[in-house]
């Protein structure tokens, strides 16, 4: 006969180590997108298999990087295709997506991640006082200065951007 005298929280269907996690700030995103779709969560959310979370202390440059232009255009060429066009945002090649850890000895390369952060700054400024706020500009500086922290020449950039 089953034990089920262990005492579980009411969501749990299994044990979890990790739970404390959730109650960080975290960058979150959803697992099956055909689009980037990281976001910046300081609430306390948790989330279904159907999402993830990445746990860092730089999460605002961290989040702008995964939803570059960069990133996606390298992702859709390295990731399992999920149905017609979704990719799957999980497994090895999310794992090992080439995302630049700033070096804090090169000055151009902090200078770069703080106008990034300040562009997040911005966006999340914006979103909260108008949900319909078209960030789209501050959204494409950031780009640029992706492309330019990855060292992207004017032809790699219209490639990146489907212009060739």
């Amino acid at each position: 006969m089953a034990d089920f005298t262990e005492i579980r929280k009411w969501y749990e269907l299994r044990g979890c180590n990790y739970y404390t996690e959730f109650e960080k700030k975290k960058i979150v995103y959803t697992r099956l997108s055909n689009i980037n779709t990281f976001a910046l969560s300081n609430n306390q959310e948790f989330c279904l298999d159907s999402a993830g979370i990445i746990i860092t202390k730089d999460d605002k440059y961290y989040c702008a990087i995964l939803n570059s232009k960069i990133i996606h255009f390298y992702f859709k060429l390295v990731c399992v295709v999920w149905g017609k066009d979704g990719m799957k945002w999980f497994g090895n090649s999310f794992d090992s997506l080439p995302i630049i850890k700033i070096d804090q000895n090169s000055k151009s390369e902090k200078l770069i991640r703080d106008e990034i952060v300040r562009l997040v700054d911005q966006i999340s400024f914006e979103k909260a006082n108008d949900f319909y706020a078209n960030v789209s500009i501050l959204e494409g500086k950031i780009d640029l200065l992706a492309y330019q922290l990855y060292g992207l020449t004017p032809d790699e950039i219209e490639v990146v951007e489907g212009k060739k």
